[in-house]
């Protein structure tokens, strides 16, 4: 399993150009994807293996996404947070619950927390950090 991550890597990392090697990597992680049992609580070392894959995709993004890939950036910290507390809290109701239905709670209390907490006192912080700074 280790040589199948390091393979991908170097593959895509030695032939960036070369559509092939994305093709490869499409078609890898969408094998991957659609072996991976959603309900097993276990973690699998290929779907580590294809987020590098994607994470080394964004890196020859058209500028156009940068923005994008900023704003999910700074939204997988307050994910981080929230997934956890959001997730036992609507599995802990009484009702069964689809596992969609889990992530979408979660994503919401994500975007609730970096827009309405996150946000603002990040800015709040960096104008008082810039004050102290000029005095």
């Amino acid at each position: 399993m280790l040589l199948w991550s390091w393979l991908i890597g170097f593959l895509i990392y030695r032939h960036q150009s070369e559509s092939w090697v994305w093709i490869l990597a499409l078609v890898s992680g969408g094998f991957l994807i659609s072996h991976y049992d959603l309900g097993v609580c276990v973690y699998s070392g290929y779907m580590y293996t294809l987020a590098v894959v994607v994470i080394m995709m964004v890196k020859t993004l058209p500028a156009w996404l940068n923005k994008i890939s900023g704003y999910l950036g700074d939204l997988s910290y307050p994910l981080y947070l929230v997934h956890f507390p959001t997730m036992l809290l609507l599995a802990c109701s009484g009702r069964t619950a689809p596992s969609w239905l889990l992530v979408l709670g979660a994503v919401i209390m994500t975007l609730l927390v970096y827009h309405v907490i996150d946000k603002p006192y990040r800015s709040k912080l960096k104008k008082a950090r810039m004050v102290s700074e000029l005095s």
